[in-house]
């Protein structure tokens, strides 16, 4: 009885991703870098801001304060 091959040589398959299809990581990760950076910079902005106003507008409506509050 001849033997049965299941499974296909190596010459027979081929690679999910190839080098070609695959782009590098420092093309994205500059960009991504840059927006995290961006992002930090401006939530620090707006934490400074909350902070300042709510230890400065203690005249402010109670309800005002809270809504400073939810959105921050």
């Amino acid at each position: 009885m001849p033997a049965i091959d299941v499974l296909p040589s190596p010459e027979e398959l081929t690679p999910a991703f190839t080098s070609q299809s695959i782009p590098p990581i420092g093309e994205y990760l500059g960009g991504f870098t840059l927006s995290i950076d961006i992002a930090i910079i401006l939530y620090g902005i707006v934490t400074a801001q909350a902070y300042f106003y709510w230890w400065t507008s203690q005249e402010d409506s109670r309800l005002l304060r809270s809504l400073v509050a939810s959105v921050w």
